[in-house]
């Protein structure tokens, strides 16, 4: 104690570099499992401006803790950034050592599959006869001409409604109809309309995919099939399909509320555990509103981590229960 008190400005140094030390390695230990594992395998070799991307994210990273080691929002994205460029380098290592193994010709048709594959996904045009550019080209063009479409289709659909709302209150005058009758009619076709929805949308996922239900004037969809990484918050590809649907029940409605909610198990600590289910909340949020489902100011995404389990957390299989994400529609009412 009296060398403690003695010595406390290099107790208290020597406390703080600990406490540094432990938040990087807890912060960002996934980046640099990942850069040793890109180290491994040839990154400054083969990837060499990929690999001292990664290597300059995480010296950022690791240089913001040292300064700020209490702001877990900021590290906590610069982390994500780093363990992104650390994991690009990998697999841009493990593409160019594919590479070097082929001879140009195989390169090329390599490259051209890629691009008529999505190309053919896209309905474009065979291309193949003309330069990588004009592929590429081809297929950006599809994509601009499906948006606008798109576009043309949801501003066409909105003009409609309106038009029919208008007829709808037309209709109503000339019948000499009171205002509360009219109310009670609107309430009622409102009403008769969410359920046919509600039923549509129930009937386009599986059982194994979500349980959809209604909540009041919500509706809930419970994605069972939905599955991050161990860990993890990136949307993998093979949940494209599921949140397609997600999508098209979304757009069922005009311009609907929309909650995203993340859920855990109780496996690892309360703080972990809200992290996660908030960064997978949130990765669903974002991709709706990439994929331009709805406006970003028209949904929320809210992390629950363990507080709100469906069953017990004693099993396996209640434990897969609880892991979910529950998107929670709320009309707008007209």
């Amino acid at each position: 104690m009296d060398y403690a008190l003695k010595n406390k400005e290099k107790v208290k140094n020597s406390f703080r570099d600990l406490e540094i030390a432990a938040i990087k390695r807890n912060v960002l230990g996934e980046v640099s499992i990942t850069l040793n594992e890109a180290d491994r395998l040839g990154a400054k070799k083969y990837a060499p401006k990929a690999y001292a991307d990664a290597v300059r994210n995480l010296n950022v990273a690791e240089a913001f803790i040292t300064e700020n080691p209490y702001e877990v929002e900021e590290m906590t994205r610069q982390a994500q950034e780093a363990l992104f460029y650390a994991r690009r380098s990998v697999e841009l290592t493990r593409q160019s050592k594919k590479i070097q193994a082929m001879n140009s010709e195989q390169i090329a048709l390599w490259i051209e599959d890629i691009l008529s594959q999505t190309a053919e996904q896209l309905k474009a045009p065979d291309m193949r006869d003309q330069t990588f550019e004009i592929q590429r080209q081809n297929i950006s063009g599809s994509i601009a001409a499906m948006q606008k479409n798109q576009d043309f289709l949801n501003t066409k659909i909105q003009e409609e409604e309106i038009e029919i709302e208008t007829l709808k209150d037309r209709v109503f005058a000339l019948e000499g109809k009171s205002r509360q009758e009219q109310m009670a009619r609107e309430q009622l076709e409102a009403e008769k309309k969410f359920n046919e929805k509600f039923e549509s949308i129930q009937n386009s996922f599986s059982s194994e995919e979500a349980e959809v239900y209604r909540q009041g004037n919500q509706l809930v969809i419970r994605l069972r099939g939905m599955q991050f990484p161990i860990g993890k918050a990136g949307i993998m590809p093979e949940n494209y399909e599921l949140l397609s649907k997600v999508q098209l029940a979304i757009r069922t409605f005009n311009d609907p509320e929309v909650i995203v909610e993340g859920h855990t198990d109780i496996t690892g600590s309360v703080e972990v555990n809200q992290q996660l289910s908030q960064e997978r909340a949130t990765a669903v949020k974002e991709y709706l509103v990439s994929n331009n489902t709805l406006p970003g100011n028209n949904v929320l995404a809210v992390g629950y981590g363990s507080a709100r389990p469906l069953m017990s957390n004693e099993t396996a299989e209640g434990r897969a229960v609880n892991r979910r994400i529950d998107v929670i529609i709320t009309p707008r009412r007209p």
